[in-house]
């Protein structure tokens, strides 16, 4: 039973089990978990939630070549590109291997820009946890791909049609060495009505996962509100991807803050797990990401 297992985390109802190849999370009852002897945690886990994040979005750099249109960290820490340093990154990946935090998504702005990524991800992964990556695409080819295996997944992003010749590039390199990268497609103006042409790159190029993300609007992008999609547009979005996702046989992932505008869909789970995720900045502070809303707090402790 669960021969491939990458890691373990006790929690009130029984455990749960991560396993990379494939990928999955797997929750059990207190029974399998003490067959499985999974160990308890050293503290009294909480009654009514999960014990720590199941993954945490790492922002490496605000530093970004191409600025594009709505972006969240548009004008950040007054335009000054700040890097999380190596020694830094360790301690924040050390506390969160004593979470026992399941995968870490490292992002930015553009985190090939941050000259310690490679090595940031290394030691990620030594503490037992999946990094994963999220990039534009930035100077993809002119880096040996073989030093992207060191993420169990790589996304690339699409923020508009003109996106699509550069990630073309991009996938046909990383597949020298069998990397199969994924999508995160942000879902604005830019995007929604060309849906159809998004999803006949996604066939030519042979992809596998596809991750949709809502805009959001916050302080630094706030004047390109008008890119946002309406709640109707959203409510069209669950068809459209049910259709696309049999057709073309692709693993597709919703942003949980579209939840609330595809669960009108009949079909569509109406419960959600309302806290899984954590985002830290490059300004020390972190969120804890709910259905609804976003709790932010301050993120020194984890630089202790």
């Amino acid at each position: 039973m669960f021969e491939k297992i990458y890691k373990t985390r006790r929690e009130k109802f029984g455990a749960i089990i991560s396993l990379e190849h494939p990928e999955a999370l797997i929750y059990i009852n207190e029974k399998v978990a003490n067959m499985l002897k999974i160990p308890q945690p050293s503290f009294e886990l909480p009654p009514t939630f999960l014990s720590a994040p199941l993954d945490v979005h790492f922002s490496l750099t605000s530093n970004c070549k191409y600025k594009c249109e709505g972006c969240y960290q548009k004008n950040l820490i007054n335009n000054n590109n700040v890097d999380i340093q190596y020694q830094q990154a360790k301690t924040i990946i050390d506390n969160l291997s004593g979470m026992n935090v399941f995968t870490v998504a490292f992002g930015g702005g553009e985190p090939l820009l941050n000259n310690d990524l490679f090595q940031i991800a290394t030691y990620t992964r030594n503490k037992k946890i999946i990094p994963t990556l999220t990039t534009s695409g930035y100077e993809i080819t002119t880096l040996d791909p073989q030093k992207f295996r060191v993420f169990s997944n790589i996304h690339l992003s699409i923020h508009s049609l003109e996106d699509l010749d550069l990630l073309e590039k991009n996938i046909s390199h990383l597949r020298k060495t069998g990397i199969y990268p994924g999508l995160n497609i942000l879902l604005s103006r830019k995007t929604f009505p060309y849906l159809d042409d998004i999803f006949q790159f996604i066939k030519l190029n042979k992809i596998r996962k596809v991750l949709f993300l809502k805009f959001k609007i916050n302080d630094n992008n706030f004047q390109s509100s008008y890119l946002k999609l309406s709640i109707e547009d959203e409510q069209k979005l669950y068809p459209i991807l049910k259709k696309f996702s049999k057709k073309l046989q692709i693993k597709i992932i919703i942003d949980c803050s579209l939840f609330p505008a595809i669960a009108i869909h009949r079909g569509c789970p109406k419960r959600i797990v309302k806290y899984y995720r954590t985002s830290i900045m490059i300004d020390n502070l972190y969120s804890n990401y709910t259905i609804n809303k976003k709790r932010p707090g301050r993120g020194r402790f984890l630089f202790m």
